[in-house]
């Protein structure tokens, strides 16, 4: 599949072995301090060759580390270029860029159409803002959704770092300890290029955050937004912001984004008026699979009950056939593969149809449900354990994932 791929940030990989790289170079300066004083040369002065060594020592082991560490802190963001991703069950590959972002690591999705194309923004654990897929066909969209296991309407939470993160400030500091205190502050130079690899190091100040209930900003002026209100959004140029306004062009939100790339701040525009459209019900509302599929679940019934009664229904399937059955095959198969869908609705089908359709339909199944972001051994009880303990492992893996859903916010 062909996409236009902007990472919030290098690989993981490369981002270490940039910091690896920024290490080497420091050992390399300071072994050739070492060894010019342990090895001096025959016949030269020893004031003279400690005159150049300290020199060379000075703006070798020290100067020359230093700026080339403070690159970590004022380095440009990636660009967004054309690529090949690689889509398989619960993970997504971009071998141009290196980065592999799974299913079980997305914090928050969002997707929006913008100039004809389908925009989906991913924020991945670790990567400290989100990496923005723009697709050509819907098609294209659902397949990317499917593989990380995102619902049609986003999940999760999406955050927009809009101000430098403060690292620079620790690599300020790291660069001026070392000149004022020579060699014993080496170790900060040593550490902190792997604390940038780390891009969630360091806290920024102005940041919006797109969350299940409402936009988020956090910043000199902190707001709480519902999606309904956000009628459009301004962007400026001198000094760079965004502004969201409501249906009578009031500001609701003033966010400064002085670190944040101009067609960065297009993409989270589009982002933030389709969730207002969306909220407003000015989108064709997506159907749940599950109202076609009528009633699975009597109310008041538990868990246990209610796999019984699947179970039940999944044999007169499989011996009787579609029409003898309360479920309808096809709309099963949409619920297991919708990531819409609640995580117990997509187990409970997945169930039903392992019932009905034995090994015939286990990797089918299986692949469906590699983007749940839940134990895989718990999902495997769901799946085909007794109703006794497969209601357990749903309960166990509800209660994991809520736990998951707070931990992000």
């Amino acid at each position: 599949m062909r996409a236009h791929f902007t990472p919030w940030t290098r690989a993981r990989r490369k981002r270490i072995a940039l910091a690896v790289a920024a290490n080497a170079v420091t050992l390399a300066f300071v072994a050739a301090l070492v060894a010019g004083f342990a090895l001096p040369e025959p016949g030269r002065s020893a004031d003279n060759l400690f005159v150049v060594l300290m020199t060379v020592g000075f703006m070798g082991a020290y100067l020359a580390p230093a700026l080339f560490h403070l690159l970590f802190a004022f380095g440009p963001r990636p660009k967004g270029r054309d690529v090949e991703l690689e889509l398989t069950p619960g993970a997504v590959r971009v071998p141009a860029t290196g980065h592999t972002i799974l299913a079980k690591d997305v914090l928050g999705a969002t997707s929006a159409l913008i100039d004809g194309r389908y925009l989906l923004h991913v924020e991945e654990r670790h990567a400290g803002g989100p990496h923005a897929f723009v697709v050509d066909t819907e098609e294209d969209l659902v397949a990317l959704r499917g593989a990380l296991g995102v619902g049609h309407d986003g999940d999760g939470a999406v955050e927009w770092p809009l101000s430098r993160d403060q690292t620079w400030i620790f690599a300020v500091v790291s660069a001026a300890s070392t000149f004022m205190c020579s060699g014993m502050t080496l170790p900060l130079l040593f550490a902190w290029p792997f604390l940038r690899a780390k891009p969630r190091f360091g806290r920024t100040r102005d940041v919006l955050t797109m969350l299940p209930a409402g936009i988020q900003v956090r910043g000199a002026h902190p707001a709480q937004i519902p999606y309904a209100a956000v009628h459009s959004t301004t962007i400026f140029e001198s000094p760079r912001a965004i502004q969201l306004r409501d249906a009578n062009g009031a500001t609701l939100a003033h966010v400064p984004a002085p670190a944040t790339r101009h067609q960065d701040l297009v993409l989270l525009a589009a982002q933030l008026e389709v969730a207002g459209r969306r909220a407003r019900g000015e989108h064709a509302q997506h159907a749940s699979a599950l109202e076609r599929l009528g009633a699975i679940r009597r109310a008041g019934q538990g868990a246990r009950e209610w796999l019984a009664r699947l179970d039940a229904s999944s044999h007169l399937l499989a011996r009787d056939g579609y029409r003898a059955a309360p479920l309808d095959v096809e709309d099963l198969w949409r619920v297991a593969e919708d990531p819409s869908e609640s995580f117990e609705d997509r187990l409970a089908a997945g169930r039903f149809l392992l019932r009905a359709q034995g090994d015939a339909a286990r990797v089918r199944v299986d692949d469906s449900l590699k983007n749940v972001r839940a134990d895989p051994k718990r999902v495997r009880v769901a799946l085909e354990a007794s109703p006794d303990e497969a209601a357990i492992a749903f309960e166990e893996a509800a209660a994991e994932l809520e736990k998951a859903q707070k931990m992000r916010r």
